[in-house]
């Protein structure tokens, strides 16, 4: 029976052996050569892969660039340290990507013994991963490059670079809008400066902007060209041979005197569009605008005018206070603003009295009127400036404004301080020097403690450290605006956001992503 099993297991062993299709030789052949060619690929690409993901060992590699931040204008050198082989320094082919842009190759500079690349321009000040690739290995650096805002610091300096919080500064705006009655405009004065297309976006990402202020005709240009379409209108005075510029752009100014309208007239004569203007009246200020008296007669003048077309009547309070409201209510004239409100009130109403500007819109009161909850001076819109941009407490602020200690060195006691020697060293004193601080009224606090100022010439500021031994070169220090209860005088702004003097670059951070699109 065993023979029996193995005859029958031969057979069924034939059976299938024989059964089998036959491939012939050159199909055999091509399939062997498809099937290395498919390996030889596979080993290719991953070569490719590895040469790009994961460095050999002793090859080129970047240590880390400087400096840190730039200009959105780009066009600016970032000096790379590149660590590579001794017979290989200056070699390696080198690109650099900023964010999204294109990779951009860069070279050798042996003066400074490092790699260079330029940055591109880019759309707004934000932070951007950069991206370096070495004789084809690709790293991208842990630090992000971050792009500002121009500011008027010294090129290539040390200078604080300001973060706004734009989820922070969003909150604080939404909060505004809606402390505002229903039936009242909101209009959003941006006088920092800069960044103004930005902060104008990002307000009108958190709330209904029905207008934008801004001190000049170049700022409200940066709006358009940012795409705010929002009315724009511009502050204070502006020369009238401005006006064909300002109605290009659609921005709304101040008429304030009849030669104005006049020499807007005749410039606009041959101008098929329409000016919107804005009449201001002087009611106790002294600043721009006409005197109560000379309101009417102004406003007739816009009513007359073919190219002009009046937009809106207001004023400037000079005095807000607390309890001006009590007075308003009583007619109380001794009151500042009370009678500031009689004048402006009085102009408007001889003005409404011929038929001229009713239907303007009617706007006097900054932030403290919203502040103090002055109600009869909202009229048909707030002009909101300072309010926008405070921060929501001392310990969550809309920006992070910080340097770092450059050098750290002991005065002896007795050792000049200042120019004349008018103050010396009571005792041996540590002291700590950062740079380019463009404001004499901050708060400096080292890992959280507020440490005093010994010295500050703006390009150099040196600090007392003697209570923290430890502290060493390249610490970080923490920069703060001081508030109105610091100061005890109102306003004080307590954000660069709000700050016409602050000049240090500025650039934007949106939440855990970083930056939103838009």
């Amino acid at each position: 029976m065993a023979t029996n099993r193995r005859q029958r297991s031969r057979q069924a062993e034939l059976f299938v052996r024989f059964s089998r299709p036959v491939i012939p030789i050159d199909e055999t052949h091509r399939l062997v050569v498809v099937a290395v060619t498919f390996i030889a690929a596979l080993l290719v690409l991953g070569t490719w892969a590895c040469s790009r993901q994961t460095p050999r060992e002793g090859s080129a590699r970047p240590l880390r660039f400087t400096p840190g931040s730039g200009p959105i204008e780009g066009n600016r050198f970032v000096f790379i340290d590149v660590e590579e082989p001794a017979a290989a320094i200056g070699t390696a082919s080198i690109a650099c990507q900023f964010g999204q842009h294109a990779a951009s190759p860069g070279e050798y500079d042996a003066t400074s013994a490092r790699y260079l690349c330029r940055t591109p321009a880019h759309s707004r000040p934000e932070s951007v991963t950069l991206t370096i690739t070495l004789d084809g290995a690709e790293f991208r650096l842990p630090v992000r490059y971050v792009y500002t805002t121009q500011g008027s610091t010294t090129e290539g300096s040390d200078a604080p670079v300001t973060e706004v919080d734009v989820p922070k500064f969003q909150h604080q705006v939404k909060r505004v809008r809606d402390l505002i009655p229903s039936g009242v405009a909101l209009c959003a004065v941006l006088k920092n400066g800069e960044p103004v297309g930005w902060l104008a976006d990002a307000m009108a990402r958190a709330a209904k902007i029905d207008y934008f202020c801004v001190p000049n005709a170049q700022d409200g240009i940066a709006l358009r060209e940012a795409g705010v379409d929002a009315p724009i209108m511009v502050l204070y005075l502006t020369e009238a041979s401005y006006v064909p510029v300002l109605l290009h752009y659609n921005l709304e100014p101040a008429a304030y005197s009849l030669a104005w309208v006049e020499e807007a007239n005749r410039l606009l004569q041959r101008a098929p569009g329409i000016l919107k203007v804005h009449l201001w009246i002087d009611t106790g200020m002294s600043r721009e605008g006409v005197m109560p008296d000379d309101a009417l007669a102004l406003a007739r003048a816009v009513k007359q005018s073919p190219k002009l077309h009046l937009q809106g009547i207001a004023t400037h309070f000079c005095c807000l206070e607390k309890g001006d409201l009590a007075a308003i209510e009583k007619g109380n004239l001794d009151n500042r603003t009370a009678l500031q409100k009689h004048r402006f009130d009085e102009a408007v109403e001889a003005i409404h009295a011929e038929g001229i500007g009713r239907d303007a819109i009617i706007h006097a009161s900054a932030s403290d009127t919203l502040r103090f909850g002055l109600t009869p001076l909202y009229y048909n819109m707030l002009r909101i400036g300072g309010m926008l941009f405070e921060n929501p407490s001392p310990e969550h602020r809309n920006y992070t404004w910080k340097t770092r200690i450059l050098q750290v060195k002991t005065l002896p006691k007795g050792w000049c301080i200042d120019y004349g020697c008018a103050v010396t060293a009571k005792v041996d004193t540590r002291v700590g020097l950062v740079a380019h601080v463009p404001n004499n009224e901050v708060t400096y606090l080292v890992r959280g403690e507020k440490v005093n100022k010994l010295l500050d010439h703006e390009y150099v500021i040196t600090l007392d450290i003697s209570h923290l031994p430890d502290v060493r070169e390249g610490e970080e220090v923490t920069i703060v605006l001081p508030d109105e209860e610091v100061l005890r005088r109102p306003p004080a702004p307590n954000s660069p956001l709000d700050s016409s003097w602050s000049s240090a670059p500025i650039t934007l951070r949106d939440g855990a992503g970083f930056n939103v699109p838009h």
